[in-house]
């Protein structure tokens, strides 16, 4: 990606001299930023002297430390999630379960008793987890 922006004969004749040095300087740090980013996407090395090279070769090891630094980050939070999502659904398995237990029992008594179900939450646990359209 290049970015050239060079102003027009009337933007410069219009401009202070102190305005035309800060555009030119301006101008440079985009052509010496342009040439770092070629270099860092493997573009253009061959004139790069060893010095230079070292200095690429630093930026990309410490732009692959970051990548991994936070890489790692995620996935100690997608973990986490994962942990507290298998802890929700385990205590939802053991109120199922508790549920299903109760209605059992409420089943053998009616039997019994020679009452029909009612299917009312008369479950205390069924009575906790209504939803507020049902109370």
């Amino acid at each position: 990606m290049t970015f050239t922006c060079t102003p027009d004969v009337d933007t410069l004749e219009k401009m202070s001299s102190s305005q035309s040095e800060k555009v030119a300087e301006l101008m440079q740090k985009i052509q010496v930023t342009e040439k770092m980013v070629r270099n860092l996407k493997g573009e253009e090395l061959s004139s790069l002297g060893t010095n230079n090279l070292e200095q690429v070769d630093r930026q990309i090891q410490l732009g692959m430390n970051r990548v991994r630094a936070r890489k790692n980050q995620l996935v100690e939070e997608i973990q986490r999630r994962g942990n507290d999502l298998q802890k929700d659904n385990d205590e939802l398995h053991k109120m199922m379960q508790l549920s299903e237990e109760w209605r059992y029992v409420e089943r053998i008594v009616n039997d019994n008793v020679g009452m029909p179900s009612t299917g009312v939450a008369s479950n205390p646990w069924q009575q906790n987890f209504q939803q507020p359209w049902q109370k």
